[in-house]
C-alpha cells in the first residue's frame, strides 16, 4: 500500500501523543471464533462479553470498572 499521512513531529512532543501501529489480517477474525468455540472456552472467561450495540454506554462504564476487558456488540440485523 502507498498510503501516507503527514505528522507534524513538534505536534506529537507537545501533545505528547503516542503513535502505535498495527496491521490486521480480516480473513482471520472468524478463525479465531471458530478456534475458541472448537476448544469450548467460554468467552466470558477471557474477560470477552457478547453485548446488543445498545447496551454500548453500560459496557464502557463495565470496561472502566475492569470488569471486562473486551467487549463484542451484537448488530441487530
Amino acid at each position: 500500500m502507498n498510503s501516507r499521512i503527514n505528522i507534524n513531529p513538534f505536534q506529537v512532543f507537545k501533545k505528547e501523543w503516542t503513535l502505535l501501529g498495527s496491521i490486521i489480517n480480516p480473513f482471520t477474525f472468524q478463525a479465531a471464533l471458530d478456534f475458541l468455540q472448537s476448544i469450548e472456552i467460554p468467552l466470558e472467561n477471557l474477560g470477552v462479553r457478547l453485548y446488543p450495540l445498545e447496551a454500548y454506554s453500560r459496557v464502557i462504564e463495565e470496561v472502566r470498572r475492569g470488569e471486562i476487558t473486551k467487549a463484542m456488540f451484537r448488530m441487530n440485523t
